[in-house]
């Protein structure tokens, strides 16, 4: 509307028209609250996604992590376990060795033994043939 059809209008008219454009602005106050409401949502939704996706990406440094101290772990636990098997092949080497030398020293004590036995033997058989 012109101007100079708004002055040809009688108050009744002009409040009326008054009402429905308050009308109107409240509607569109409501519309703009929710839209703004909504907006709000969806940045905090936003913000959300991305804290989950720093989440994850912190989550998936702690998994990094820990491979890599289980990798180490398991590295450690391999060379000990190499170290203790040359130990143990020192250790039976020379437990070995010691027990050839025992073996050796007991052959040849038993062996003088028989040989101190069979002379007593023949001590005693020729003392009871010259007794006899």
């Amino acid at each position: 509307m012109t101007d100079r059809e708004l002055r040809k209008l009688r108050r009744e008219d002009l409040l009326e028209i008054m009402i429905e454009q308050q009308r109107q602005l409240e509607e569109l106050q409501r519309q703009l609250a929710e839209a703004q409401e909504e907006l709000n949502d969806r940045k905090i939704h936003i913000d959300a996604s991305g804290s989950i996706a720093e989440a994850a990406l912190r989550v998936t440094h702690i998994f990094e992590d820990a491979q890599k101290a289980a990798d180490m772990y398991l590295d450690h636990v391999k060379e000990r376990t190499a170290q203790q098997e040359k130990e143990l092949d020192e250790l039976e080497r020379t437990s070995r060795t010691k027990m050839e030398r025992l073996l050796d020293d007991a052959a040849r004590q038993a062996t003088g033994i028989v040989g101190n036995a069979r002379a007593e033997a023949a001590r005693i058989l020729d003392k009871a043939q010259q007794e006899a």
